[in-house]
């Protein structure tokens, strides 16, 4: 799956945290050190693949986990409109 950061979205990182705000919805998120990395690891346009590569390079983990860890920081991503699915 291929997804951009939605443009109505603003992101401040302080002490580790990355704080998210949706200016459609209002939503306000607080990521933790990880969802961190992964939300500042892309730019313009990532992937979920992109993203598990990132977390195989960055951390010493299993790729399940990493597999896993993205799979999940993504859902969340897109039940709070923070990305745009970018698919054709």
């Amino acid at each position: 799956m291929k997804f951009i950061k939605n443009q109505n979205v603003i992101s401040e990182n302080l002490s580790e945290k990355t704080f998210v705000l949706n200016n459609e919805t209002g939503m306000y998120i607080e990521l933790n050190e990880t969802a961190s990395d992964l939300w500042c690891s892309f730019k313009e346009k990532s992937s979920t693949d992109g993203l598990i590569d990132y977390l195989l390079r960055e951390y010493d983990i299993d790729e399940n986990i990493a597999r896993a860890d993205v799979d999940e920081f993504v859902k969340d991503c897109f039940s709070n409109k923070l990305l745009l699915n970018i698919d054709i």
